[in-house]
């Protein structure tokens, strides 16, 4: 998966960064550039199920013990078309490891109403193309962990926390595996 050079080179250990409106604390294992983003890369694009196991296990084994109280795990579901081509849907592997080292179990109360990609938009596109992208399809319970592999502007991790709150969560936090905002 990851070659011996390259291993090092790539963050074990969470940082928190300031978390997009209407999430209440939000963590990452690091930057977007460099070895950890490339390897986000190749998971999505290429598309590696493997670069993107090694993710979730380095991603779950740095949320163990470190992460706020929470009662479920929600991911950021990619659009149907996506996930089919792929094979997968990186943001549901990395929060299945989670939740797994957390105990807690992961909740697909989200569904992808309005596809589109975010990559490469603007701030402002990110935004009007995150609002009502996505739908509750279950009520969550208090206290949720949102997972996503990647945060860029934080438009669609504020568009999830933001259905999740009006379907009765009374708290969000966020988990990726990299942020533009570290």
């Amino acid at each position: 998966m990851v070659c011996s050079r390259c291993r090092p080179l790539l963050p074990a250990r969470l940082r928190p960064f300031d978390p997009p409106n209407a999430v209440a604390w939000a963590f990452g294992l690091g930057p977007y550039e460099g070895p950890l983003g490339a390897m986000v890369r190749r998971a999505k694009y290429r598309p590696d199920a493997g670069a993107c196991r090694e993710l979730a296990t380095r991603l779950a084994a740095a949320a163990e013990g470190r992460l706020p109280d929470v009662d479920a795990v929600v991911y950021v579901p990619v659009p149907a078309r996506r996930r089919m081509r792929r094979g997968f849907d990186q943001a549901e592997l990395l929060a299945s490891q989670v939740a797994r080292a957390l105990g807690r179990p992961v909740l697909p109360a989200l569904r992808r109403v309005r596809p589109g990609e975010q990559a490469g938009r603007s701030h402002r596109d990110r935004a009007a193309g995150a609002r009502g992208a996505w739908r509750l399809c279950r009520p969550p319970p208090p206290r949720v962990l949102l997972v996503d592999d990647v945060v860029t502007t934080g438009a669609t991790a504020t568009a999830c926390a933001d259905e999740l709150l009006c379907g009765g969560a009374r708290r969000v936090g966020l988990l990726c595996v990299a942020a533009a905002v570290l």
